[in-house]
């Protein structure tokens, strides 16, 4: 049931012990139906006794169960590993709480604190004042012998201050420190692309809680992070860790809820399994690839753009066809260190092959449809093709017609059905001057004469090449590709 692919390195598992959590907050856990009911003690002691890791009793939050005494007492006659709590940590800053649950067996706990501004952690928490109570938690738990870790929920609002947070996390005592990936899941899902940072910018933040847990002897974890999150932190930071649900119908709308992203494809210079996973696939489908497919690595040989010589014109910019568009701090303080880019921003970056012809869809908002070409006129191909069911019959084809003759590319060909050309007055039609060819498809149903009566005007009025593509001409269509 916690099973998250294939194996990864890993130290811990989380084991859920609790379905509702105190407060939901901004964070990843799912407000099920089932919040009151918890899962009973035998089925989580089973669950604990087949894992021969480290775990965490979490969840939800553990201390809202009234039977926790009992359930942590049968897990640590169950099992050789340690018991581990994982809590927000709020019932510990009482006194004497600390010193009874380890009394009880609890060696180590994990409690969450966020963020090193208190008014950041609450925010998160959903609890004003929650972030005052964790600090008294985290002191009384390393004060009565436990071994504490900080888990911190990386999120876009609080990254420049992870650096501030992991040096107080040593402060108040914590042995290690979690940094822990934002997953689209519960009550972050709906805030996800607020929440959510990005990777190129968060990465001198990581880079720098990694080196100041390091320098202050604080051990420190990236779950759930892809290692071109951070290529300079060493491999052995990288982890995962599974979320096991015993299995217990208590928890079984909490384990739908939770789920798993999966994986996404890796970047080109990503090591693999089991140092490396690869990007989350919730995290590739919000933003894209970009800060994935840029990590190449370094391309050795590579001459650095020329300075510039005063009176000549600078040569045209390379293609860009290959080099992913990078949105790294450490890409962009490289490219500044050189003394001219020759006008291409790319400048250092093997290109790619050359694809002859670029091929492109009206599919989606002509937002979307802009984008796509913005990208298409940088990869350096002759000939743009515009095909698919959306080319002629997109509500905005007449600007997106134009639009793509101004790309720069030398060649122009759209093919499919043309008949809601017809709509279209001869001002507009003349404005499609520059296409090189119209390549008229033959739907079921079309009547021939509808769609040669659209292509004749199209070559009367803006000189276009035409072709019908049915049984009778096709032979003539000269193959594209």
């Amino acid at each position: 049931r916690g099973d998250t692919g294939p194996a990864m390195a890993s130290t811990t598992a989380l084991l859920v012990a609790a379905g509702p959590a105190r407060s939901p907050g901004l964070l990843p856990w799912p407000v099920a139906a089932e919040g009151g009911q918890q899962p009973a003690i035998s089925t989580v002691v089973a669950a604990a006794s087949r894992l021969e890791r480290p775990l965490w009793l979490g969840g939800g939050e553990p201390t809202l169960r009234r039977d926790l005494p009992e359930l942590v007492a049968a897990i640590a006659a169950a099992t050789r590993p340690p018991v581990g709590l994982d809590t927000d940590g709020l019932p510990l800053s009482k006194e004497g709480v600390a010193a009874g649950l380890r009394r009880l067996g609890v060696a180590r706990i994990r409690i969450g604190l966020h963020c090193g501004r208190p008014d950041a952690h609450d925010w998160l928490a959903g609890m004003p004042g929650a972030s005052r109570l964790v600090r008294k938690a985290i002191r009384a738990s390393a004060n009565v012998g436990m071994r504490v870790t900080v888990r911190i929920l990386v999120t876009r609002p609080t990254t420049d201050w992870l650096e501030e947070t992991v040096r107080l996390a040593a402060r108040l005592g914590a042995h290690a420190v979690d940094l822990v990936r934002l997953p689209s899941v519960g009550a972050a899902a709906a805030h996800f692309v607020a929440l959510s940072p990005r990777l190129g910018l968060a990465e001198p933040h990581l880079h720098a809680a990694v080196a100041a847990a390091q320098e202050l002897g604080v051990t420190a974890r990236l779950l759930g992070f892809p290692r071109c999150a951070v290529p300079r932190a060493p491999a052995t930071v990288f982890e995962d860790e599974p979320i096991v649900f015993p299995d217990d119908p208590a928890l079984l709308g909490f384990a739908a809820a939770q789920g798993t992203s999966g994986s996404a494809r890796p970047c080109p210079a990503c090591p693999g399994l089991p140092s490396c996973r690869g990007p989350a696939a919730d995290y590739i489908a919000r933003f894209g690839r970009d800060e994935i497919d840029s990590e190449r690595g370094a391309t050795p040989g590579l001459p650095k753009p020329a300075a510039p010589v005063f009176g000549s014109a600078p040569p045209p910019p390379p293609p860009r066809r290959g080099r992913a568009p990078a949105t790294r701090l450490r890409f962009v303080r490289r490219q500044a260190s050189f003394p001219d880019l020759g006008g291409d921003p790319m400048a250092g970056e093997a290109p790619g092959r050359l694809a002859p012809v670029a091929v492109l869809s009206f599919d989606g908002t002509s937002r979307a449809v802009r984008r796509a070409m913005a990208k298409v006129c940088q990869e350096g191909s002759r000939t743009l093709r515009l095909e698919g069911p959306g080319v002629f019959g997109h509500p905005q084809v007449e600007g997106l017609l134009r639009d793509a003759l101004r790309l720069g590319i030398p060649r122009v060909v759209a093919v499919g059905d043309v008949r809601p050309l017809a709509v279209l007055s001869d001002r507009a039609v003349i404005g499609l001057r520059g296409l090189a060819r119209v390549e008229a498809t033959m739907p079921v149903g079309a009547e021939p004469d509808d769609i040669d009566a659209v292509l004749m005007r199209l070559k009367r009025l803006a000189g276009v090449e035409v072709l019908r593509r049915d049984a009778e001409c096709e032979d003539a269509i000269p193959e594209e590709r």
